[in-house]
């Protein structure tokens, strides 16, 4: 039996309002180089409901589940906690990166309050996907904050080499999927240094994600690769941990 109208309105209408309510915490995972030192930090969103604040819910589906204006407060907000912890990034030159989409990132443009804030924080960096749906590669590069975009999660599923040529990202993510496929055979492990290597020729710095092992932490010190993010290193952490963070493993 098919639902009516009504029906599929009230539906739409609670689960708006579903989203509306719910609460955000942030967290915040380190990225070391490979050298050991600090490089940087990602912010991370959790997403609860009030009535079960223990029971996390996905921050892409809460994303994906709000519109962009709503998606420019948050991001707006991030900055604004970021910018706390302004002195602490200058003195030990460390990174800090937000996520973010092309519809918000284009949202960002016309927002007084966003560019002030993004001009007061020169260590500021946005993660995005390369798939950006109506965002076009041209219309990217023409961003003033281009030369702050870290290109996260290549070789997911999406990622391919046309936008590299196209655009210089600050940094490029390479996607745990990726990482792990490589390791499944020995053609892989012996390409995985060369596809670092070539990354690399792209941006000014190549992170490898998800590294969780020993044995992987081995694999990324035996190519070109910048830096590293995982939980062998370190595994998501609440801000007020932030200042006692060490700038070296």
């Amino acid at each position: 039996m098919q639902a009516l109208p009504s029906e599929l309105g009230d539906a739409a209408a609670f689960e708006r309002q579903y989203w509306h309510h719910c609460q955000r915490r942030y967290n915040f995972q380190p990225i070391y180089r490979t050298s050991g030192k600090l490089l940087a930090i990602e912010l991370l969103t959790a997403v609860f409901s009030p009535a079960f604040p223990q029971r996390f819910v996905s921050p892409e589906t809460y994303f994906a589940s709000i519109n962009v204006a709503e998606r420019l407060q948050v991001v707006i907000e991030q900055m604004q906690l970021l910018s706390r912890w302004h002195p602490r990034f200058i003195q030990d030159g460390i990174l800090a990166s937000v996520n973010v989409d092309g519809q918000t990132l284009d949202a960002l443009q016309q927002s007084h309050e966003a560019k002030q804030l993004i001009a007061s924080m020169p260590w500021l960096r946005f993660e995005i996907v390369e798939n950006q749906g109506t965002l076009s590669q041209e219309v990217l590069t023409m961003f003033p904050e281009m030369r702050r975009l870290w290109l996260d999660d290549f070789g997911a599923g999406v990622a391919n080499f046309s936008s590299l040529m196209q655009a210089h990202y600050d940094c490029i993510k390479v996607a745990r999927e990726l990482f792990i496929l490589l390791q499944k055979s020995d053609e892989g492990r012996q390409l995985f240094p060369s596809l670092v290597a070539l990354l690399s020729r792209f941006c000014n710095h190549v992170v490898v994600e998800g590294v969780e092992t020993q044995e992987e932490w081995g694999m990324v010190m035996q190519t070109r690769a910048d830096a590293v993010q995982g939980y062998f290193l370190s595994r998501p952490q609440p801000f007020e941990n932030f200042s006692e963070l060490k700038s070296t493993l």
